[in-house]
């Protein structure tokens, strides 16, 4: 997939119509947009502002190389931004489970989603573990949910995705899901 962190102004050209609807998506935009209309929201979403984001300009080189330099930059970014944190799935792990059977994903971790609407619930529903709770995205970078100990501030692990924790809990992120507006899950919460 192409890059999100992309300014392709330049290149705009070389773009298909479903590469163009893609990057909207993992911009966390609405990719349901009229194809007149495609290629101004496509350079009016560049996410200039985004916490630590840098946007690569690419002047002579294909849409993959400019894909590639972007990914190769933001591996590097330390700063997760509220975008993210309410766009991710995370898996939610018991940190005692986690060490008794591992970090893989079969170990008991359920998926939970940080909505816009200030709480952590679960993608699936309802369950009895974890309970919804409130949170806040801290200006440090931590975040707090609910009563409990702050999570540390997320980091970057080796595949690029994103960790946090406290001494309860760890978050890993999962995929990115792209958030359409009106999109059922994000009602849910």
């Amino acid at each position: 997939m192409l890059h999100p962190f992309v300014e392709y102004k330049e290149i705009l050209g070389r773009l298909s119509t479903e590469e163009k609807r893609d990057v909207l998506r993992r911009r966390f935009q609405s990719s349901e947009v009229d194809d007149d209309v495609l290629d101004q929201e496509l350079l009016d979403t560049v996410p200039y502002r985004w916490d630590g984001v840098r946007i690569f300009e690419p002047r002579m080189c294909g849409k993959w190389q400019a894909s590639y330099a972007a990914a190769e930059i933001d591996s590097t970014r330390q700063r997760l931004s509220i975008a993210e944190l309410n766009t991710y799935e995370w898996w939610y792990y018991d940190n005692w489970n986690r060490e008794f059977y591992g970090n893989g994903n079969d170990n008991g971790a359920v998926l939970v989603k940080f909505f816009t609407n200030g709480v952590r619930g679960n993608v699936e529903g309802p369950q009895c573990r974890p309970r919804m709770s409130s949170y806040q995205f801290n200006r440090d970078g931590s975040i707090q949910v609910g009563q409990y100990p702050r999570h540390s501030v997320p980091r970057r692990l080796a595949d690029w995705g994103w960790e946090f924790h406290n001494p309860y809990v760890t978050y890993t992120s999962a995929e990115p899901v792209p958030v359409v507006i009106g999109n059922s899950r994000e009602k849910s919460a």
